[in-house]
């Protein structure tokens, strides 16, 4: 099993329209899949086809994360869609981590997480 640092990712998104452009520096942006017990804390962004490098992306355990609910009408940043390329909306989910959460589709549903402050 994959340690929560080192979790496989998948691509969510990428910008279609410079893609076919044949620029290989395009902008993706990927979804880390965590291992059981374990949540995503947000996503990555990077330039290119490949995902990024491991550790990249973070994943806590279950029980040291807070639910962070995101408003779908009101997202923190738009990609808007033009010609081939599909919009897609952004949330921060934990200013303090700098972590963010995006959907190509407002109607998607998602919880975003955010890591819980150590306690005194």
């Amino acid at each position: 099993m994959p340690s929560p640092d080192h979790s496989p990712s998948r691509q969510e998104w990428y910008d279609e329209q410079r893609a076919k452009a044949g620029d290989a520096l395009h902008l993706t942006l990927w979804r880390p899949l965590p291992p059981a017990g374990y949540v995503a804390l947000g996503m990555a962004a990077w330039l290119g086809p490949l995902p990024p490098p491991a550790g990249t992306m973070r994943c806590v355990r279950a029980d040291v994360a807070l639910r962070n609910e995101i408003e779908r009408g009101r997202p923190s940043w738009a990609h808007p869609e033009f010609k081939q390329r599909i919009p897609v909306f952004g949330w921060i989910t934990d200013e303090r981590l700098s972590t963010f959460l995006a959907l190509s589709q407002v109607g998607e549903s998602y919880v975003g997480y955010e890591q819980s402050k150590p306690r005194d």
